[in-house]
């Protein structure tokens, strides 16, 4: 152990309260299963895992993210390594223990998303402050390369599906401009096709929710309050036409099966539609995310609402898979690792977060025997203290570590 590490550690250890509680709910916002059938959950707090029917938890913090206001974007590239997208670059990680950075711009900047293709690949858009958002992309077991030239448009979204690339891009509303918002589609990342969307009122960007063939499903987001419905819109490709098929407030996520096509609201509601025009209530559940787990369809659902952190759906049930109880654990990794030296500091806020005791420090406010493991009434403020220095201390680490292994990168030919 370095000295500078060893007075961190010794810095966190002094902090008589150390890292208290995170100040949003707990949900997840995405899951990614790999190909031997483990979980990659991006979540609130930070990651979580499915291992072996195992649920352990991974801290924000190794990534050098604030789980108080950011949710990392995750994508699973072909070989099961984890990508993140952050506000402080790009993370990657074959074990969710080890975070490293590739050398180069993509390691600072915001990396505002990152979505896995079909041949084990993972896209990535980097914005800044100034200057213009660029597209990056990196094959199965090779470098990032930036793709194409700087974009003249702000990246909002990426989405990969059937061979192309969609992009969800803006133009904000300023004295020389209007605010325009872009549906894109391409197959190289060069050369896209563009489709400006039916803005209305206050509406300023989109989601993409979902896409197969001959249609896409977006979601026009709106200046008018969260609890406000918004338009979802049909895309018909060969038409090249919106149609309005749906209202909701704060939709997240979509995703066809054979039931048709399903959407879920971060609010409530999780709806379906046969044919992608007409839809009906299917439950009153709230989520973020909509995949497919083990081949079935799984939502990331409210917690605190609905009971299950994630859940089979049908049309006729929910069937939960897990609930916050079941992360009572960090994940184990390797003694020099970014989570083995960072994420034990913050077993009380993730505690908080789960409302369990994690490897056997409880929530704050609980018993400190028989431990009930109930939520405080008034959280706390975050309090970071020596853990900030230790988590500054392991980036400088991880970069110099970067900076001696990996490889540059170099415009895609």
């Amino acid at each position: 152990m370095s000295l500078r590490l060893a007075l961190a550690l010794a810095l966190l250890a002094s902090t008589a309260t150390g890292v208290q509680a995170h100040t949003r709910p707990a949900a997840l916002t995405g899951a990614h299963q790999r190909a031997d059938g483990s979980l990659v959950l991006g979540a609130t707090w930070g990651l979580a895992y499915r291992d072996a029917g195992d649920w352990t938890l991974g801290c924000a913090a190794a990534f050098e993210v604030d789980a108080n206001v950011e949710d990392a974007q995750v994508a699973l590239d072909g070989d099961g390594t984890i990508v993140l997208g952050t506000f402080g670059g790009l993370f990657e990680s074959a074990d969710g223990c080890t975070f490293t950075q590739p050398e180069g711009l993509l390691a600072t900047g915001w990396v505002v998303d990152v979505v896995a293709d079909d041949e084990g690949g993972v896209w990535a858009a980097r914005t800044q402050v100034a200057g213009a958002d660029q597209l990056y992309h990196r094959g199965q077991g090779g470098p990032w390369r930036p793709v194409g030239e700087p974009l003249d448009r702000l990246v909002a979204q990426l989405h990969f599906s059937g061979g192309s690339l969609w992009r969800v891009s803006f133009v904000p509303l300023t004295a020389a401009s209007e605010r325009q918002v872009f549906l894109e589609r391409t197959t190289d990342g060069v050369s896209f096709e563009v489709w400006e969307l039916p803005l209305q009122g206050t509406e300023y960007s989109a989601t993409l929710l979902a896409d197969r063939e001959g249609e896409v499903h977006v979601v026009l987001r709106n200046f008018d309050g969260e609890m406000e419905p918004e338009r979802l819109m049909r895309f018909d490709t060969a038409a090249e036409t919106f149609e309005l098929v749906h209202r909701a407030a704060q939709l997240e996520d979509g995703v066809w099966t054979d039931d048709g096509l399903w959407v879920i609201s971060r609010l409530g509601g999780l709806d379906r539609s046969p044919d992608g025009r007409a839809f009906e209530s299917a439950h009153d559940v709230a989520g973020r995310c909509l995949t497919t787990i083990d081949g079935a369809l799984a939502a990331c659902l409210d917690p605190a609402r609905d009971g299950a952190l994630l859940a089979f759906v049908t049309p006729e049930a929910i069937t939960p898979i897990v609930g916050l109880g079941a992360f009572d654990a960090l994940r184990e990794c390797p003694p020099a690792s970014e989570a083995a030296a960072i994420c034990p500091a913050f077993r009380e806020a993730l505690a908080e977060d789960v409302e369990v005791a994690v490897d056997g420090v409880p929530p704050p406010g609980a018993p400190s025997s028989g431990c009930a493991c109930a939520l405080p009434t008034q959280k706390r403020a975050p309090f970071t203290g020596g853990a900030l220095m230790l988590a500054w201390l392991v980036a400088q680490r991880r970069r110099r570590r970067a900076n001696a292994s990996a490889a540059p990168i170099s415009a895609k030919p």
